[in-house]
């Protein structure tokens, strides 16, 4: 006879998307790959074909525009300004300048060494990213709960991941709330200001409020007994997607032991 976690594995809904329907545990390892090969990298063109990659994955799931709004910001800060902080304030000998600003010069090797720590940053966000808005949370969570990591701690995480989100509408809520009072809470600086600090003490005690809702939740559900648990939602691994995992591993391993030769001591 089937048990309840068979009969949730069978019935597990598949997304019809490669990208929504791998697993979590892959895209986690891709990130880490990624930022091991974005290290050793010898050259800084490496980071922007990862981005222009999971540029187009996240097209074929689906979740282009809220990728670019999240990647707007780094590009922008992270990018654009480390590289131009780089190629104003690199030192070195021989350095082939290009600009002058009064007192301050860019160099092309300033401009390099600036996009080389990009394309690090870019290796890194792009994919996680990608894995952040194509993979909900608590997939993430349940496949770090398959590698080892105990309820407990998955809860924390989980906790820690919804609490943004949670704040930002319960926030909204109180504010809907004092307009319905007549509470003037959109305007100018000093407006905002005066409705907001008010607005801090119900965030906080709806929040403690939630926080023990959850606790007698959990309890009543047997979440500290010592067994097995059963889930509603089921993640499966599969034999393909595993052997991909070790393949990532041994490409990314000859990739640094190669590019690493060509970055340090070539």
């Amino acid at each position: 006879m089937e048990s309840a976690q068979d009969i949730a594995a069978r019935f597990a809904a598949k997304k019809g998307n490669l990208i929504l329907d791998m697993y979590p545990t892959t895209k986690l390892m891709a990130v880490l790959c990624l930022l091991l090969a974005s290290i050793c990298s010898p050259h800084w063109c490496f980071g922007f074909i990862v981005f222009a990659v999971c540029t187009v994955l996240t097209a074929y799931a689906g979740k282009l525009t809220e990728y670019l709004k999240s990647m707007r910001i780094i590009l922008i800060l992270f990018v654009g300004l480390l590289t131009i902080v780089r190629a104003f304030f690199y030192t070195g000998d021989n350095l082939h300048y290009f600009l002058e600003l009064g007192s301050l010069h860019m160099s092309w090797e300033g401009v390099a060494s600036g996009l080389g720590m990009s394309s690090i940053v870019l290796s890194v966000t792009s994919p996680l990213l990608l894995t952040t808005k194509t993979t909900p949370v608590e997939d993430i969570v349940i496949a770090l709960e398959h590698l080892g990591l105990s309820p407990t701690a998955s809860f924390l995480v989980l906790s820690t991941f919804q609490m943004v989100p949670e704040l930002k509408a319960r926030s909204a809520v109180i504010q809907d709330s004092q307009k319905s009072r007549s509470i003037e809470v959109e305007g100018n600086l000093l407006v905002r200001a005066k409705a907001f600090f008010p607005m801090i003490t119900p965030l906080v005690l709806s929040s403690f409020a939630s926080t023990e809702e959850k606790s007698v939740a959990l309890e009543s559900r047997g979440f500290n007994y010592e067994c097995n648990k059963t889930r509603i939602r089921v993640i499966t691994d599969t034999p393909a997607q595993k052997r991909g995992r070790i393949l990532m591993g041994v490409l990314t391993g000859l990739f640094c032991v190669v590019g690493g030769y060509f970055k340090w001591f070539a």
